[in-house]
Protein backbone atom coordinates (compact mmCIF):
# COMPACT_ATOMS: atom_id res chain seq x y z
CA UNK A 1 0.00 0.00 0.00
CA UNK A 2 3.22 2.10 0.44
CA UNK A 3 3.92 2.22 -2.97
CA UNK A 4 -0.18 3.28 -3.59
CA UNK A 5 0.00 6.35 -0.83
CA UNK A 6 3.23 7.65 -3.34
CA UNK A 7 1.83 7.37 -6.35
CA UNK A 8 -1.72 9.41 -5.07
CA UNK A 9 0.57 11.70 -3.37
CA UNK A 10 2.16 12.44 -6.61
CA UNK A 11 -1.21 12.61 -8.16
CA UNK A 12 -3.03 15.07 -5.67
CA UNK A 13 0.51 17.34 -6.15
CA UNK A 14 0.17 17.60 -9.72
CA UNK A 15 -3.61 18.13 -9.82
CA UNK A 16 -3.07 21.41 -6.73
CA UNK A 17 -0.58 22.65 -9.37
CA UNK A 18 -1.58 21.78 -13.22
CA UNK A 19 -5.07 22.60 -14.18
CA UNK A 20 -4.57 20.58 -17.24
CA UNK A 21 -3.77 17.67 -15.27
CA UNK A 22 -6.72 17.95 -12.63
CA UNK A 23 -9.48 18.30 -15.76
CA UNK A 24 -7.82 14.89 -17.22
CA UNK A 25 -7.69 13.22 -13.35
CA UNK A 26 -11.42 14.39 -13.15
CA UNK A 27 -12.45 13.00 -16.67
CA UNK A 28 -10.88 9.71 -16.81
CA UNK A 29 -9.27 9.03 -12.94
CA UNK A 30 -8.61 5.47 -13.74
CA UNK A 31 -6.33 6.11 -16.90
CA UNK A 32 -4.25 8.53 -14.66
CA UNK A 33 -3.98 6.31 -11.66
CA UNK A 34 -2.93 3.81 -14.33
CA UNK A 35 -0.26 5.95 -15.30
CA UNK A 36 1.07 6.75 -12.18
CA UNK A 37 1.43 2.83 -11.92
CA UNK A 38 -1.34 2.37 -9.50
CA UNK A 39 -4.00 -0.67 -10.66
CA UNK A 40 -7.83 -0.20 -10.05
CA UNK A 41 -9.96 -3.49 -9.50
CA UNK A 42 -12.39 -4.38 -12.59
CA UNK A 43 -15.52 -2.39 -12.00
CA UNK A 44 -14.36 -0.62 -9.62
CA UNK A 45 -15.77 2.87 -9.91
CA UNK A 46 -13.79 6.24 -9.02
CA UNK A 47 -14.85 9.55 -8.04
CA UNK A 48 -12.47 12.42 -7.59
CA UNK A 49 -14.20 14.88 -5.48
CA UNK A 50 -12.50 18.20 -4.52
CA UNK A 51 -12.67 19.60 -1.39
CA UNK A 52 -13.54 23.33 -0.87
CA UNK A 53 -12.46 25.81 1.86
CA UNK A 54 -14.11 25.29 4.95
CA UNK A 55 -15.14 21.86 4.65
CA UNK A 56 -14.32 17.86 5.08
CA UNK A 57 -14.95 15.27 3.10
CA UNK A 58 -15.37 12.34 4.89
CA UNK A 59 -15.27 8.43 3.05
CA UNK A 60 -16.94 6.12 5.35
CA UNK A 61 -15.11 2.77 3.77
CA UNK A 62 -17.58 -0.27 2.82
CA UNK A 63 -18.49 -1.67 5.88
CA UNK A 64 -17.20 -4.83 6.94
CA UNK A 65 -19.61 -8.11 7.29
CA UNK A 66 -19.41 -10.38 9.87
CA UNK A 67 -17.05 -10.61 12.64
CA UNK A 68 -13.12 -8.68 12.65
CA UNK A 69 -10.29 -11.40 12.96
CA UNK A 70 -8.05 -10.27 15.82
CA UNK A 71 -5.65 -8.41 13.77
CA UNK A 72 -8.27 -6.00 12.02
CA UNK A 73 -10.44 -5.78 15.35
CA UNK A 74 -7.11 -4.37 17.18
CA UNK A 75 -6.58 -2.05 14.16
CA UNK A 76 -10.05 -0.45 14.44
CA UNK A 77 -9.63 -0.44 18.73
CA UNK A 78 -9.74 2.42 20.41
CA UNK A 79 -6.22 4.30 20.34
CA UNK A 80 -5.50 3.55 17.10
CA UNK A 81 -3.08 5.47 14.35
CA UNK A 82 -3.63 6.36 11.17
CA UNK A 83 -1.71 3.65 10.10
CA UNK A 84 -3.79 0.91 11.95
CA UNK A 85 -7.09 2.03 10.72
CA UNK A 86 -5.31 2.06 7.09
CA UNK A 87 -4.66 -1.22 7.68
CA UNK A 88 -8.32 -1.91 8.47
CA UNK A 89 -8.92 -0.53 5.39
CA UNK A 90 -7.18 -2.78 3.24
CA UNK A 91 -9.49 -5.68 3.59
CA UNK A 92 -11.26 -4.74 0.26
CA UNK A 93 -8.83 -1.81 -1.03
CA UNK A 94 -9.37 -2.18 -5.20
CA UNK A 95 -6.54 -0.53 -5.79
CA UNK A 96 -3.00 -1.75 -6.62
CA UNK A 97 0.56 -1.14 -7.35
CA UNK A 98 2.34 -4.25 -8.85
CA UNK A 99 4.73 -3.38 -5.80
CA UNK A 100 1.96 -3.85 -3.31
CA UNK A 101 -0.33 -6.48 -5.58
CA UNK A 102 1.64 -9.30 -3.97
CA UNK A 103 1.41 -8.46 -0.70
CA UNK A 104 -2.10 -7.51 -0.94
CA UNK A 105 -3.04 -10.98 -1.73
CA UNK A 106 -6.79 -10.93 -3.11
CA UNK A 107 -7.50 -7.39 -1.50
CA UNK A 108 -10.78 -6.35 -3.83
CA UNK A 109 -11.76 -9.31 -4.66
Amino acid sequence: MENVSKGMGKIVAAAWQDQAFLNQLKSDPIAVMKQHGIDVAAGVQVEVVESQPNEFVLVLPEMVKGELDDEHLAAVAGGGTNGSAGTASTMACPVSTAASAATAGSAGK
